[in-house]
């Protein structure tokens, strides 16, 4: 049964993405219950309203819907299954956390086995388009469980896809960061080689933007790179991370991915240069300061 109003979701997890998830459903009416152990990601949040629980089974105590933000699934991995079990009989774990496909399977087995239902929804976007609800939701798991949430799902996202089992969602996430890291890093190569063909960068970018090589990541992350705007909406060094995870599922696949294997490069050098807490539109540090 569908939960009624009032609405009330745990969050864990309040970095530049749960921090953005939280907003947007209080500013929808869901009652929140939250936790981070960062003093500084509780201090982003203060202004929303919510009840801040003092460790991770507190804030999940009873609840019917949980949310995970972490920085990686290792986190969850530590965490369950005693919370999962903390959570009322029959409850939903929404886990937003980019991380290893099978492992979030795994997790699926676990919640299974102790009466809860989880899904891994990965986020498309960065936490402003998340705020806004622009973001896509890639949600993997049992149809029933994403048909019990969706009213949730839904006020997250107006973009919900159920791309398969429990580890799908994560695996679509790993597909759409290789395109979109890649995207960023050829319109930062491209940038570059307009700037040492002595072209006025905005220049180069306009005409990028209207001919066919277009793609979104100019609009968001374009102007970013020209004037070195790097404050992050997601951070170069989480999409480092996510490269490794994408590197090794195609090893486990026996798929060869000699492009991102590049750009793992790219982001290395960047990450050593002191850029991985930036946005990662700064992946152009690796070519241009």
């Amino acid at each position: 049964m569908q939960q009624q109003e009032p609405r009330d979701v745990s969050i864990l997890g309040t970095g530049l993405l749960g921090g953005a998830i939280a907003a947007r459903l209080q500013e929808h009416g869901w009652r929140l219950r939250l936790f981070d152990p960062s003093a500084a990601a509780r201090e982003r949040l203060s202004p929303v309203p919510a009840v801040w629980a003092a460790n991770e089974t507190e804030a999940l105590a009873g609840a019917d819907r949980a949310i995970l933000c972490f920085p990686h699934s290792g986190v969850t991995a530590s965490l369950a299954p005693g919370l999962f079990a903390a959570m009322a009989p029959g409850g939903i774990v929404v886990d937003c956390t980019t991380g290893d496909p099978e492992e979030m399977a795994g997790f699926a087995a676990v919640a299974a086995g102790l009466g809860r239902g989880y899904l891994d929804a990965t986020v498309g976007g960065s936490s402003a388009q998340a705020r806004q609800g622009e973001a896509l939701l890639m949600v993997g798991g049992a149809s029933e469980d994403v048909v019990e949430v969706m009213p949730l799902l839904q006020t997250i996202s107006g973009k919900v896809t159920h791309v398969g089992p429990a580890g799908h969602g994560a695996r679509m996430k790993l597909v759409l960061n290789l395109a979109l890291g890649l995207h960023r890093a050829v319109l930062a190569e491209a940038l570059h080689l307009g700037r040492a063909l002595e072209l006025d960068p905005a220049t180069v970018l306009a005409v990028l933007r209207e001919g066919p090589a277009y793609s979104r990541v100019m609009d968001r992350k374009g102007e970013r790179m020209l004037h070195g705007d790097f404050r992050p909406e997601a951070r170069l060094s989480q999409h480092r991370k996510d490269v490794g995870l994408m590197l090794a599922a195609a090893e486990k696949a026996g798929a060869s991915l000699p492009l991102t294997a590049a750009h793992d490069i790219l982001l290395a050098a960047a990450e050593e240069a002191g850029y991985g807490e930036l946005d990662n539109s700064a992946i152009a540090r690796a070519y241009f300061s």
